[in-house]
């Protein structure tokens, strides 16, 4: 048995065992004899917490008290920590179908490269990070937006609380923050413009261990209009942010702390750029202004390095060795850039209408994924998925 698996309770706290005990009874349910509360505060938790996650769902229809002894906030964060990701890379990638209303996704494995059939989110996916899913729901042009957090291992969702200091209308971007055992708990990153100028902001910060946003400490702070702050992407125990006029920035989640950090050096005519995470490492993919086949990969190894260029990618190039592309203007669209698992091979996803290819940035070879089939609702011609999010 691994050293890892809490064979004896010195791993529990006290407190985390009062919090896991079960339900108190009622007239239906009688209460346990003394040996039955022994099982059921000790034993019980012992084992459930040598279980894979997806048999605990299964396993929380046995009984109330199992029930109880799963759903809790205590068993979840001591289960996560025990057994955190063996591996930083993303286990696959949610790829939203074009449509914006259409909140319809696939997912693409990135450990057997194989596309799964669609399946709805109730809401609109807006990043993931180890294994939780941030998601939104907007009911009408001027209600307020409601945040969830998505397990899709387990398939429950938390509604995050409104705050009086959010406005609908002043959110420029939110981020999730999960990393056990580092970060047991998730944290949610607000970004909100201020009453008085559009270029003047603030953060709130929403931690799951307390279910309260707050207001952070610092002071508002003034950001370029080019800092995609829809676009941020948590790495290392903090929230990254990107601007290629000035310094790009990053906030500490866990000490609060917003410090600036270098920004890629990008030619001007190369525009729409997007930031992802890669292998432990923040990357920037950039494409050509003058066509939608040309792209630059940008990765930084570290603050004090800053960025370095990594990758030239010509994807017309590649495509060459496919007789089906040819005499078709094609336009294509990076959806990830991602690195396989134990392989540790860079990939980029390139889609082009009806087609997914696998580019190997080392190698430089470009593979056929997949065909995808139109759909109610796509454009001939025209790429069946738009962004995506990293599982």
């Amino acid at each position: 048995m691994s050293s890892s698996m809490p064979t004896d309770l010195s791993q529990i706290s006290p407190r985390q065992r009062r919090r896991l005990q079960p339900e108190s009874s009622s007239a239906s349910n009688p209460p346990p004899s003394p040996v039955e509360k022994v099982f059921y505060s000790d034993l019980l938790i012992v084992i459930l917490l040598l279980l894979p996650a997806r048999t605990l769902v299964k396993l929380k229809s046995v009984c109330r008290r199992w029930n109880s002894v799963i759903s809790s906030a205590e068993f979840s964060v001591l289960h996560t920590s025990l057994y955190p990701p063996t591996t930083s890379f993303p286990s696959g990638i949610f790829l939203h179908r074009s449509s914006f209303y259409n909140f319809c996704y696939q997912f693409l494995s990135l450990s057997s490269l194989s596309l799964s059939p669609p399946f709805p989110f109730r809401s609109k996916a807006l990043q993931s990070c180890n294994g939780l899913v941030l998601t939104c729901i907007r009911d009408g042009s001027n209600d307020p937006r409601d945040f969830y957090v998505y397990n899709p291992t387990t398939r429950m969702s938390k509604q995050l609380p409104t705050s009086p200091r959010i406005k609908f209308d002043s959110i420029f971007g939110v981020c999730l923050a999960f990393q056990p055992p580092e970060l047991p708990h998730y944290i949610v990153v607000c970004v909100c413009s201020t009453t008085y100028s559009a270029y003047d902001f603030r953060i709130n910060v929403y931690h799951s261990d307390t279910g309260c946003w707050k207001e952070w400490s610092g002071n508002d702070f003034e950001a370029p209009y080019d800092m995609v702050f829809c676009n941020g992407v948590y790495l290392n125990g903090a929230v990254h942010w990107i601007s290629l006029r000035e310094k790009s920035l990053y906030f500490d989640v866990v000490n609060e702390l917003l410090v600036q950090m270098p920004s890629p050096h990008v030619s001007k005519h190369w525009v729409f750029g997007d930031l992802c995470e890669c292998g432990g490492q923040l990357c920037y993919v950039v494409n050509e202004r003058r066509s939608r086949a040309y792209y630059e990969v940008y990765m930084m190894e570290s603050y004090e390095a800053g960025w370095s260029l990594r990758y030239n990618v010509d994807v017309d190039a590649a495509v060459a060795d496919f007789p089906e592309m040819f005499g078709i203007r094609v336009e294509y669209l990076v959806l990830s850039v991602a690195q396989l698992g134990n392989e540790g091979r860079l990939i980029m996803l390139v889609h082009a209408p009806g087609k997914l290819f696998v580019y190997d940035l080392q190698d430089g070879i470009l593979e056929k994924l997949c065909d995808v089939e139109l759909q109610q609702g796509d454009a001939p011609g025209k790429p069946q998925f738009g962004w995506y999010v990293t599982g």
